[in-house]
């Protein structure tokens, strides 16, 4: 329905839950994003539609993953290594925060993110 199918795999083999071989859904998909998964995954590129919320793409990375999508945190990072990892909106389409064609999410789980605002480097 709202997200396309994984495309390929790279990265070394996780030991603890096998990688996902195929997913599938209904709909046309404009985005190719490349997921980051928690550390000892395998990196896959997704297919998305662009107005496919952030939560959206948690539930298909619940199935995919093994995570539950409450205590998943997504990042997304487009362009360079440099540019800064900002957190996935749950609520707002993926190309209305400005997620972009070949973006790298970046799949936490169980953690919290700092903001700057809550940095204790800034207090």
């Amino acid at each position: 329905q709202l997200l396309g199918s994984v495309l390929q795999r790279r990265g070394p083999v996780s030991t603890t839950r096998p990688p996902p071989t195929h997913m599938s859904t209904e709909g046309e998909c404009d985005l190719l994003l490349r997921i980051v998964p928690p550390k000892g995954g395998q990196q896959t590129s997704l297919s998305v539609r662009g107005a496919s919320t952030g939560a959206d793409l948690k539930a298909v990375l619940e199935k995919a993953l093994g995570f539950a999508a409450e205590t998943q945190t997504l990042l997304c990072q487009n362009g360079s290594r440099n540019a800064a990892k900002l957190p996935v909106d749950d609520a707002r389409g993926l190309r209305d925060q400005g997620v972009e064609e070949s973006a790298m999410i970046t799949v936490r789980v169980n953690e919290e993110i700092v903001t700057p605002e809550a940095s204790a480097l800034r207090q």
